[in-house]
């Protein structure tokens, strides 16, 4: 709900939609019961977006997802399971398909066995992000959004330790235990530079080695922002 920068980034959203035309309105419902406490959830962009899959986000669903949310903070017996949960487990990932949007927006014209092979590479990649802590991914992301500004043709994605460190408010400490992490996972390694900080840099496959790079592209193009991709892992968006 709230980005790096402290900026307060949510969004009301409506279980069942407040006007005609709407995802999930119900005709019968009066506007007192639209805008009831009960019938809103708060959403960050990517989720609310998300939530248009009417299929996928029934009624119901979102109904569950609120109560279930709203029991983790008023249930004291909730709370004490859910800190000790794998909270890597509870990452609600989804996987590219068609990937139309992304060959749409970053004018590959590539054709379905094209589009088939890159969606396995993506959908390996979002399996090991998914595998990641939540701060982790969000790291990910910075060094790929910081990177891609001073970007030179060929490079992958790489900042100074020290320019990280003055990116995010993770602090030092924190910034290095979460670099460890990607170092163990194979998403980055550390290397000695010109200058008085280390550098960090995000590691690429052989088979796609413009893939950080290729997503930030399509969030700049798309408007659809980096961190549903890469912090939540909805490699859905692309299609």
């Amino acid at each position: 709900m709230i980005d790096l920068a402290g900026h307060f980034v949510g969004q009301l959203c409506h279980v069942e939609a407040a006007e005609p035309g709407g995802e999930r309105f119900n005709r019968l419902m009066t506007n007192e019961r639209r805008r009831a406490f009960e019938n809103l959830m708060l959403m960050c962009y990517g989720h609310h977006v998300i939530t248009n899959d009417v299929e996928q986000y029934s009624v119901s669903n979102l109904k569950d997802m609120k109560a279930n949310h709203e029991a983790m903070f008023s249930d004291p017996a909730v709370a004490m399971v859910r800190v000790l949960e794998d909270k890597t487990a509870k990452t609600e990932s989804r996987k590219a398909r068609s990937l139309k949007r992304l060959n749409d927006v970053l004018a590959w014209d590539l054709d379905d066995d094209q589009l088939e092979e890159t969606a396995k590479l993506l959908n390996g990649l979002a399996s090991r992000l998914k595998n990641l802590p939540k701060n982790a991914r969000v790291l990910v992301r910075i060094i790929v959004e910081r990177a891609g500004s001073v970007r030179k043709r060929g490079q992958r994605p790489e900042l100074p330790f020290v320019e990280l460190a003055e990116s995010c408010n993770f602090g030092e400490v924190e910034i290095s235990r979460l670099i460890q992490i990607l170092e163990r996972h194979n998403f980055a390694q550390v290397w000695e530079s010109e200058g008085p900080s280390e550098t960090v840099g995000l590691n690429e496959s052989d088979d796609y080695p413009s893939v950080w790079f290729n997503l930030l592209k399509f969030s700049t193009n798309s408007g659809i922002p980096l961190k549903s991709i890469i912090d939540d892992v909805q490699f859905q968006l692309l299609d």
